[in-house]
């Protein structure tokens, strides 16, 4: 919600600023006011206070006082049926059906090679990664890994000549990202970690409308760029389009 707030103040040309109506004996719960109003600042935003405690106060005659409050206690977590918040990528290379035999276990070495040099940066934000034929799924445990990755390897693909591979000069990658909770798995036929859910499917559904040598961004992964990483990263709406294989429409950004 914070990050969707910094996109739109950007998109209207606006300044941003959060309004937070707030009791000070609030136990500070996760998603209550005050965590919120705590985050937002430590983020360097803007943040203005109306004070409940204040105003009862002052509502209050001389002599009088306020009742006793009830103790506050935290509210319980809700559990996450063990899914974690990662970002998500979908990659492939425009052209790759036309590699001929040949040059098929070069392409392989090249491509691949360029996303392993990559993910060698990331340390402990790389989680998991498969590949089929020119296809990459990739997870990382935050957006801004996810975007680095996505950026560097869109610009390190871009350098490659392919026609040395026997390939059109024109050939790309096309990138998708996303975020969202999914669920962590051991692939029974790999016997790696690997994710799955609803999320994973949705970014599946985003890559194959991506404009060879462009990277499309949800509005989520915009959010949290907004909000965890404003001066590395910008996002353009492009609007609201249609996904692959009937799977709906989604508002979409250009990273």
């Amino acid at each position: 919600i914070d990050g969707r707030a910094l996109v739109r103040a950007r998109q209207l040309e606006g300044e941003d600023s959060m309004l937070a109506l707030l009791d000070p004996g609030a136990a500070g719960a996760s998603g209550g006011a005050l965590h919120t109003l705590e985050e937002w600042r430590r983020a360097g935003h803007a943040g203005e206070l109306i004070d409940l405690a204040a105003l009862r106060q002052g509502l209050l005659g001389e002599g009088e006082s306020l009742p006793a409050a009830a103790p506050v206690t935290r509210a319980a977590e809700i559990p996450r049926l063990g899914r974690r918040i990662c970002g998500i990528v979908f990659c492939d290379v425009r052209g790759y059906s036309r590699v001929t035999e040949e040059y098929s276990p070069r392409f392989q070495e090249r491509f691949l090679g360029e996303a392993r040099a990559v993910i060698d940066t990331l340390g402990d934000q790389f989680l998991t990664a498969q590949t089929a034929g020119d296809g990459i799924y990739a997870t990382f445990a935050s957006v801004p890994a996810a975007a680095q990755f996505s950026l560097e390897l869109r610009d390190r693909v871009g350098r490659i000549d392919w026609m040395r591979f026997g390939m059109p000069p024109d050939t790309h990658v096309r990138v998708a990202v996303h975020c969202g909770p999914a669920f962590p798995i051991d692939d029974p036929v790999t016997r790696q970690p690997n994710y799955c859910g609803t999320h994973v499917n949705r970014t599946a559904r985003i890559e194959p409308v991506v404009t060879p040598g462009e990277i499309f961004a949800t509005e989520v992964v915009a959010a949290y760029l907004a909000l965890q990483a404003p001066r590395e990263y910008c996002c353009d709406y492009l609007g609201v389009l249609p996904l692959a294989k009937g799977f709906g429409a989604a508002p979409l950004y250009r990273l």
